[in-house]
């Protein structure tokens, strides 16, 4: 869903993960992001996600938490917190699933302003705290083909296209601080010098729900014994989202 709010991009990432399953469903996890940022390679955020997954014989489910650890990367996910449940079917040959996200986290943003006192410029530092939550569902169809004892008896190679419709709905608020470089904070009138120099407020935006996302993905994997090697692409057609805003 956040994908959506995004210019177009196109990258190639590497996601290195250390995970352990118990027989009882209970798994944790930790995955690591990599990618090329301004011309070097780079790790930008760690996922820590414990789960739960329980497999049946007509359908398997699951639900997981995934805690964010961040560099300063403009890269990373503004997300610290996210929990994901899903429900899949599995008795048929298209397997019908169905998905819902929560996510919250925030990020900063300071930029400076001009502004001419007594016919000197000065610099107001504008420092704006974005609180982001994001709640999508997502229906989805897929198959899956799987390949065992290529190499030997205990490897196998799964290769599960998927189409997806995704919707849901986002909000955020600003909170916003200015600072005058050598006045001391307590000294700055925030209203005021808004007032005067015609400068933004704070304010908070929510969208309605809506489909958002036409998506096509498909992930490769090879597995051999504990050890599996995942490569993944997607695609979506972002369709417009209509926001309402509120000033204060």
């Amino acid at each position: 869903a956040f994908n959506s709010q995004q210019s177009n991009t196109n990258v190639t990432a590497f996601s290195p993960t250390l995970s352990y399953f118990h027989k009882t469903g209970l798994g944790i996890s930790a995955t690591s992001y990599l990618r090329e940022i301004d011309g070097k390679f780079s790790m930008y955020q760690t996922a820590i996600s414990p789960s739960f997954d329980k497999i049946e014989k007509k359908f398997m489910y699951g639900v997981s938490y995934s805690y964010y650890v961040k560099n300063k990367s403009i890269e990373s996910t503004p997300y610290n917190h996210e929990l994901y449940a899903y429900i899949q079917g599995r008795n048929t040959w298209l397997r019908p699933s169905l998905a819902i996200g929560w996510a919250k986290g925030g990020y900063s943003d300071v930029s400076t302003i001009p502004i001419k006192v007594n016919g000197n410029y000065r610099w107001i530092l504008d420092s704006t705290y974005i609180s982001l939550t994001d709640l999508s569902l997502s229906a989805g169809v897929s198959h899956s083909f799987i390949l065992n004892d290529i190499f030997s008896k205990n490897d196998a190679f799964t290769f599960v296209p998927q189409l997806s419709l995704i919707g849901g709905r986002q909000s955020f608020e600003t909170s916003s601080s200015l600072v005058l470089p050598g006045v001391p904070e307590r000294e700055v009138n925030d209203d005021r010098i808004r007032k005067i120099y015609k400068l933004p407020t704070s304010s908070s935006s929510t969208s309605q729900l809506s489909l958002q996302t036409l998506a096509f993905s498909t992930s490769i994997t090879y597995i051999n014994k504990a050890v599996s090697l995942s490569t993944g692409y997607f695609a979506g057609y972002y369709f417009n989202n209509t926001v309402r805003s509120e000033e204060h």
